[in-house]
């Protein structure tokens, strides 16, 4: 099992979606871990988002992306040997790559951030950021040796480097952070392309 091979028994990613979190998990993947990335997008009860997460626990040694950075202080006890890193990036950049969620609707969303949909409330969704982080950094002030914050917009050398530091990896280790989600990038452009032509369509119909 992972968390035989591993100096610590659990890891959870902080960061909100869009932070890098994918790319955590692939990189602990290629370390061994059994990363958990089930997720209850579908799901808008917190009972039941919690229910999951109380499942998952012990099936898995790394958790990352939604629910986790709004349940893992239900097992902070529950593990005391356990490492978080908190992913960031810049509001704007955060925002920037929400907004291929558009009009789309994610229960998951209305439970984390007290709304489905992120077109119309993208305030709520800054607030809900800015409020995360602080309250992350408030979490472990007595004990901020068990978190590691990165910002994802430092090449993947520094984030390696950072990862092998805080987890006691020998830095003659091969595995590298991997490059950010190619796929979300792909999403972002289709998301601009079609809006490009929706505008166009409009504008031709009061040609």
């Amino acid at each position: 099992m992972a968390n035989q091979e591993h100096q610590f028994s659990k890891v959870f990613c902080l960061g909100l979606s869009k932070t890098g979190t994918t790319s955590m998990g692939k990189y602990f993947s290629k370390l061994g871990y059994r990363v958990c990335n089930q997720n209850v997008n579908k799901e808008h009860d917190i009972d039941k988002i919690y229910k999951f997460c109380d499942q998952k626990v012990d099936e898995y040694d790394m958790f990352q992306d939604l629910p986790w950075p709004v349940t893992f202080t239900r097992y902070m006890e529950k593990f005391p040997d356990a490492k978080y890193i908190l992913t960031y990036r810049s509001l704007d950049r955060w925002l920037n790559s929400m907004s291929i969620y558009a009009d789309k609707s994610i229960p998951l969303h209305q439970a984390i951030y007290g709304n489905s949909i992120y077109k119309g409330n993208e305030i709520e969704f800054r607030d809900f950021y800015v409020t995360h982080i602080c309250n992350i950094v408030k979490a472990f002030k007595d004990n901020p040796g068990r978190l590691l914050m990165i910002n994802i917009e430092n090449d993947n050398w520094y984030i390696t480097k950072a990862l092998q530091g805080f987890l006691g990896i020998s830095v003659e280790d091969k595995n590298m952070y991997p490059v950010s989600n190619k796929g979300n990038k792909n999403a972002l452009k289709w998301y601009i392309n079609r809006h490009k032509w929706k505008k166009l369509a409009n504008s031709a119909r009061f040609q």
